[in-house]
């Protein structure tokens, strides 16, 4: 009986789960540090904050 070899790196992500599409958008500094800020006091990750902001802004909220 030979034992199976375990499987390396990262469990497959189902297609709906995954993220598709990268956006990039220039700010000025002033634009930076205040979406930093915006970002840092919400305590989310950038990626999430940015995220949440395009669906919001999206759906009209």
């Amino acid at each position: 009986m030979t034992k199976k070899k375990p499987k390396i790196g990262r469990p497959p992500i189902p297609k709906k789960a995954r993220l598709r599409k990268v956006f990039a958008a220039r700010l000025r500094v002033d634009e930076e540090r205040e979406v930093l800020r915006a970002i840092e006091a919400s305590g989310m990750t950038q990626a999430n904050w940015i995220r949440e902001a395009l669906i919001k802004a999206a759906r009209g909220g």
